[in-house]
C-alpha cells in the first residue's frame, strides 16, 4: 500500500512537471542584423519635409493689375521726349543733326518741316525720313541712321540708389522702376510717392499697388520719381 502511495506520488509529480514545461514560450530564433540594398536603395524617394517646412514659391511678377504688361513686346519705339542723334550722308558729305520729339511724336527737320516718328522702331523712323528728302525732291539719295536714344528716367528721395536709370523694355512700371532703384529705405513712406512728368504730379500709395488694390503706373522718359520721407 505504501510502495503504491509512493509510485502514484511521483507519475503525478511527474505530470505536473510535463503540464508546466508545455507552457513556457518558445526559444527565439536568432536574428540576423539587417543588411539594406544600398544600390536599390533611393533616398530622393524617401525624403521628407520636416514638420513646420513651408515649401518655397516661385517669385511673383512686380506688375500688377496689368494684363498686357507681361505680354508687351521687345520691339522698341520712339517716344516724345527721346533725344534722336541723326547722320544724313549726302555723298561727298556727312551731316549730324540732333532733335528732340515732342508731344506729338513729330521732330522739325530741314527743309522738310515737321516728320511724324513716334511709335516708330529707329528703322522704320530711317525709312520715312528718307522718303520724305527724297519725295521732296531735296536729294537723289539720301541715306540716314538714328542712334537709338537713351531713355532715362530719374528717381530721388528715400530709396535705396537714388539716381537716373534707362527705361528698360518696350514699357516700364514705377514698381518695376522703384526695383532697379533698389527699393526704398527705413525712412520712406512709400504710402505717398510722386510720379512728376512735365507739369503734373500723381501721388501713388506703393504698398497698394504690390497688393493689388491699385493700378501700377507706367512710367515714360523723364519722368522723376520722388520718394518723400516717413513723418513720425
Amino acid at each position: 500500500m505504501k510502495s503504491f502511495s509512493l509510485r502514484s506520488f511521483f507519475l503525478l509529480l511527474g505530470a505536473l512537471v510535463l503540464a508546466g514545461c508545455s507552457t513556457l514560450p518558445r526559444r527565439a530564433g536568432t536574428v540576423m542584423p539587417y543588411h539594406p540594398d544600398v544600390e536599390a536603395l533611393d533616398i530622393r524617394k524617401a525624403a521628407v519635409e520636416p514638420a513646420g517646412a513651408v515649401t518655397p514659391r516661385p517669385p511673383v511678377s512686380p506688375v500688377t493689375g496689368l494684363a498686357g504688361a507681361a505680354e508687351e513686346p521687345a520691339r522698341r519705339t520712339l517716344l516724345p521726349g527721346d533725344r534722336l542723334v541723326m547722320t544724313f550722308r549726302v555723298y561727298p558729305k556727312t551731316e549730324n543733326f540732333e532733335c528732340v520729339i515732342d508731344e506729338n511724336g513729330s521732330i522739325n527737320l530741314d527743309l522738310v518741316g515737321r516728320v511724324k516718328v513716334g511709335g516708330l522702331s529707329t528703322a522704320e523712323a530711317e525709312k520715312i525720313i528718307e522718303k520724305a528728302y527724297v519725295d521732296g525732291q531735296f536729294y537723289k539719295t539720301i541715306t540716314v541712321s538714328i542712334i537709338p536714344p537713351v531713355r532715362e528716367f530719374f528717381v530721388k528721395g528715400y530709396v535705396i540708389r537714388p539716381g537716373n536709370y534707362p527705361i528698360s523694355g518696350a514699357k516700364m512700371t514705377v514698381l518695376q522702376a522703384l526695383s532697379v532703384a533698389g527699393g526704398w529705405n527705413e525712412f520712406a513712406d512709400p504710402n505717398k510717392v510722386r510720379l512728376v512728368r512735365g507739369g503734373e504730379i500723381m501721388v501713388l500709395n506703393i504698398p497698394k499697388i504690390q497688393a493689388r488694390t491699385e493700378t501700377d503706373v507706367y512710367i515714360e522718359p523723364g519722368d522723376v520719381i520722388d520718394v518723400p520721407k516717413r513723418w513720425m
